[in-house]
């Protein structure tokens, strides 16, 4: 009968020990009814939050040109042969570089006076003159000094004369008289005397200040450059 109260006691102590023990405590037993279900919780560590990268679309090419670089301005052109002339008049006389030459009346032009030419050719009396012969162009500039100040300046010329049986060449430098239309011829320069049948001829002609160069085609062959010079208030142009 002793034995009895003992073996209450025991089941007694099971009991209370069981009811204080926590079911996380207890490994494979079961939950009291109506708990949650002990499932275990899987959670991925924190990692460092990154800031977002910014995304910078492609350059792409503008559709729309740059506008072009502007251009200096070009150097105006010499007027073209088809280019009429301007119309002269006391106000505004025509320049002398718009001159026919072909169909031009110089006057005071040694060895044939006032020579007409027409279509290149001029006579006078047994003297026959052709104007810039070979295609020699003339040569503009302000060359002649004794222009008269009171004249507007509209330029002198060079041309290439080519007379007599023997065709010896000249240059003829020309000017406007007072009235801003007449040629006057203002000296005469000789190419040499002929050498048998060999000649010297007038190649080009050009002006450089006041002075008239020529390129020069010698009888013996080869060319030479040569410069004439005003000389004094006259006609007198002298090599220099």
């Amino acid at each position: 009968m002793r034995a009895l109260p003992l073996v209450t006691t025991a089941l007694t102590l099971a009991l209370l020990t069981g009811c204080a023990a926590s079911p996380e405590e207890v490994a494979g037993q079961a939950a009291p009814a109506g708990a949650p279900s002990a499932v275990p919780v899987t959670t991925a560590p924190a990692t460092p939050s990154r800031p977002a990268a910014s995304v910078t679309p492609p350059a792409t090419a503008s559709a729309v040109p740059p506008p072009a670089a502007a251009k200096p301005p070009s150097s105006i052109p010499a007027p073209a042969k088809n280019t009429p002339a301007p119309v002269a008049s006391p106000f505004f006389p025509q320049p002398i570089e718009y001159t026919d030459w072909r169909n031009a009346t110089i006057h005071g032009m040694r060895d044939a006076g006032d020579a007409t030419f027409r279509n290149g050719t001029a006579t006078s009396g047994s003297t026959t003159c052709t104007i810039n012969p070979g295609g020699v162009q003339p040569g503009y500039g302000h060359f002649i000094v004794e222009e008269p100040a009171s004249a507007a300046a509209t330029g002198d010329a060079a041309v290439l004369v080519e007379c007599g049986s023997d065709r010896r060449q000249a240059i003829v430098p020309v000017q406007f008289g007072y009235d801003q239309t007449t040629l006057h011829a203002r000296g005469f320069i000789q190419a040499d005397a002929p050498a048998g049948s060999s000649r010297m001829t007038f190649t080009r002609l050009l002006i450089d200040g006041v002075d008239i160069v020529a390129t020069v085609a010698l009888p013996g062959g080869g060319t030479e450059e040569r410069r004439y010079h005003h000389w004094g208030m006259g006609s007198e142009w002298r090599q220099v």
